[in-house]
């Protein structure tokens, strides 16, 4: 098997920045023309293959660094992302509020949202009773698995376990991460809240799939959010982590790139697209779909000439 082209950052993998050790490097074999990760080089968050060509091809950049991201906005998704919660993309991230919702009604608007890119859609509800919580997050598994995106419950592992959910998010003072990730079990996704490295390491050794981390900025969205973490916190959290790092709180199309600058994976957003104030949540959506696609390019770009800089090792040949 020729190993022949640096193809770009896993998709487990992109909130990393170039230098941080856990990045998982993807390479294509030109004779079968499959994926396979590199083996890790001395350099930290590098892995070594026999030859690089730079730039990488731009159809092996689309077809595997975002195998599993949007091609267009209202393009139905290759393979549902919750077989595998190492294949999820974290890019734009929704969570839901109700009340913002208004008359259009929740499901309505995340139809719009999911038809703009929306990549990933936590069900967040405070203030439903448990029957009221079900229903919708049953509506809401049926839309998510119309456009195969991950549904994510918010706190309630119940109902995320009686609408076969992909996964629930739990905050610092919501059930443990070690005990939600034992009643979902190893193949759903546990998304965790932190603020501190020590929470990241916490989340980790308990099994979380990725962390959430704001509010970057201030937000009236929650109202348990706390005081902004600020762009500094995502970056030194994001250089520590094994997992996924998801930037929330106050993110809008204005700021959103600088998110992705500082090493987050995606971006949560609930008022970009959820509000009273968008008339129109599949344009908002899309716009924001596009802003984070061409931050994670330049990211992207930024690894490229990093990579430039290194003498690479070509791994032992294998006699045949």
């Amino acid at each position: 098997m020729q190993i022949s082209s640096f193809v770009g950052i896993g998709p487990s993998y992109r909130n990393s920045s170039p230098i941080a050790a856990h990045n998982q490097r993807l390479y294509c074999t030109h004779d079968t023309g499959r994926v396979v990760a590199g083996e890790r080089s001395s350099i930290p968050g590098f892995r070594r293959s026999p030859s690089f060509f730079f730039p990488p091809p731009r159809f092996e950049f689309q077809t595997t660094m975002t195998r599993f991201r949007r091609r267009t906005p209202t393009a139905i998704r290759s393979s549902v992302q919750s077989a595998d919660s190492s294949y999820v993309d974290y890019s734009i991230y929704l969570v839901t509020d109700t009340k913002a919702a208004g008359d259009r009604g929740l499901v309505y608007v995340v139809r719009e949202a999911l038809e703009g890119g929306v990549s990933i859609v936590q069900y967040r509800e405070k203030d439903a009773d448990s029957l009221r919580m079900y229903e919708t997050a049953l509506a809401l598994k049926s839309l998510c698995d119309e456009f195969e995106v991950p549904l994510i419950i918010n706190d309630r592992v119940d109902i995320a376990l009686a609408v076969d959910a992909h996964g629930v998010h739990v905050g610092q003072s919501d059930m443990p991460a070690a005990v939600a990730r034992r009643l979902v079990g190893k193949h759903k996704i546990v998304g965790v809240s932190c603020k501190t490295l020590e929470q990241l390491h916490k989340a980790e050794a308990d099994g979380a799939d990725y962390v959430g981390v704001g509010p970057v900025y201030g937000t009236s969205s929650k109202s348990d959010a706390g005081a902004a973490v600020g762009l500094e916190r995502i970056e030194l959290i994001s250089q520590a982590a094994k997992v996924p790092v998801v930037a929330i709180g106050g993110i809008s199309s204005t700021n959103a790139a600088r998110c992705i600058a500082s090493g987050a994976a995606g971006v949560a957003v609930i008022s970009a697209i959820i509000s009273p104030d968008i008339a129109f949540p599949l344009r908002a959506a899309a716009d924001l779909c596009a802003i984070v696609d061409n931050a994670q390019e330049a990211q992207f770009s930024d690894t490229m000439r990093s990579v430039r800089s290194l003498v690479i090792e070509p791994p032992p040949s294998h006699a045949s």
